[in-house]
């Protein structure tokens, strides 16, 4: 029976090095997604993953067990990021291309039982749009709209994991939202 974040830390403190394995394994898809959807590259985004893993297993020992462990590694991995994205210098991507183009990634599909043919394909373009219009937002946007819906960091946890302010996290949030609207006008009129 897995252990809960909080027991595989405790023992991890103590000695247990498989218990930080048990750690790693549950949360290695989500960690490798965040960096994933913000560097856009396979490669760089594992070893950046890994790095991550390393920085939280170096510095456990100043984690609070009174605290969830999930923001606590998504705040190492959202930052470490940051830092790969600023080290690059400034990049693009366009709209009409797809982040998760990357023909080794197999594509993610939105299915329900419910859903014909037609309404899986129209969620497959819609998450693919909506992919491509986050992967154009400005590294700030992107990184706060990440985090918020799809990680599900509050808006302050959001504020803590990038050092900035609250006011900056919710106007940062408001103008991706601006933009994405912008980007997806064509769709919604289809």
């Amino acid at each position: 029976m897995p252990q809960s974040d909080e027991t595989a830390i405790r023992a991890c403190l103590a000695g247990d090095t498989r218990a930080f394995d048990e750690l790693v394994t549950r949360y290695q898809a989500r960690v490798f997604g965040l960096c994933y959807r913000m560097l856009h590259d396979r490669e760089e985004s594992a070893d950046l993953a890994q790095e991550v893993f390393v920085r939280a297993y170096q510095r456990l020992h100043l984690f609070d067990l009174a605290r969830p462990f999930r923001p606590w590694l998504m705040t190492i991995a959202a930052n470490l990021a940051v830092n790969r994205l600023k080290s690059r210098g400034p990049a693009g991507i366009s709209l009409d291309q797809s982040p998760t183009a990357d023909p080794s990634m197999p594509p993610r599909e939105l299915r329900s039982p419910d859903r014909g043919p037609h309404e899986q394909a129209a969620a497959r373009e819609l998450r693919r749009r909506l992919e491509g219009a986050i992967g154009a937002l400005p590294d700030p946007y992107r990184m706060v709209a990440l985090l918020r819906h799809l990680e599900g960091f509050s808006y302050q946890e959001i504020a803590a994991a990038l050092g900035l302010p609250l006011g900056t996290v919710k106007t940062h949030l408001f103008r991706a939202k601006k933009l994405l609207r912008e980007h997806l006008a064509d769709y919604e009129q289809t």
